[in-house]
């Protein structure tokens, strides 16, 4: 789970461009924060937290992007 939608680092070469459809604003240049991301992962987590291991990785975008929103 990815806590940022869309990227500051624009590479020429990055799967992820295409969440470019799905960003408000321009990809390579605008990050969406998710405000809501860790009550929602509770929320379906809960359930399952007792039988099934989960990963918070990302495969087009590294863990922590560097933004001016505080």
């Amino acid at each position: 789970m990815n806590l940022y939608r869309g990227c500051t680092h624009n590479c020429i070469y990055c799967d992820g461009r295409s969440e470019g459809y799905y960003v408000d604003g321009e990809f390579g240049e605008d990050v969406t924060v998710k405000v809501n991301a860790i009550e929602i992962l509770r929320r379906e987590l809960n359930p399952k937290r007792k039988r099934t291991p989960f990963n918070l990785n990302s495969a087009s975008l590294r863990g922590y992007v560097a933004s001016n929103t505080p």
